[in-house]
């Protein structure tokens, strides 16, 4: 793993979530970067390096492997929708959310209605959320499914993640026909 930025020659130790021991061998290091090995045990979480006086920094963003699975944030049963009403789903551990940028709703059509639609918002009727809009097939914020559809994914940026955490952690789902089973992000 490479590490870039400032003052990294200043840099004693490093963590890593699920690394009992920090790591304070690396491969290279320079003002700008630092090049480690990232040992096996460590999991999907914030990386935090320490200076010579012991100042933690933490990361913005998750280590995260390449092909790393979805992680759930919430799973239950909403629904089935119906336009006449919205199902709040969460609350979602927005603390999962860092440094991913998509977020898939599984679910299920009601086999009893006769269309299957859903509108997916921050968490209140009027905050869209932007990567949902630009979706394929999306009409005035509505994308409609088949019957044998279980799944969407969307793009969600750190505005997002904020503005969810922001609603109570959770995101309005509105619709017909559709019950949702899981929320997660990869």
């Amino acid at each position: 793993m490479t590490i870039t930025g400032a003052n990294l020659d200043l840099v004693t130790e490093i963590a890593m979530k699920g690394v009992p021991d920090h790591i304070t061998t690396f491969n290279s290091q320079s003002a700008a970067q630092i090049v480690i090995t990232v040992p096996q045990a460590a999991i999907f979480g914030p990386v935090t390096v320490f200076s010579l006086a012991g100042v933690p920094i933490v990361s913005k963003d998750a280590l995260a492997y390449v092909g790393d699975t979805a992680i759930d944030l919430w799973t239950g049963s909403v629904g089935p929708n119906g336009w006449s009403g919205n199902d709040l789903v969460g609350p979602l551990d927005t603390s999962l959310m860092t440094g991913k940028r998509t977020m898939g709703i599984n679910f299920t059509c009601d086999p009893s209605a006769s269309y299957w639609q859903l509108h997916v918002y921050h968490g209140s009727w009027w905050s869209d959320i932007p990567g949902w809009l630009a979706l394929p097939g999306i009409k005035d914020g509505v994308l409609s499914f088949a019957a044998t559809d279980t799944n969407v994914e969307f793009a969600i940026t750190p505005a997002d993640i904020k503005s969810i955490a922001d609603e109570g952690s959770k995101i309005l789902c509105c619709g017909n026909g559709i019950i949702i089973k899981k929320v997660y992000v990869k």
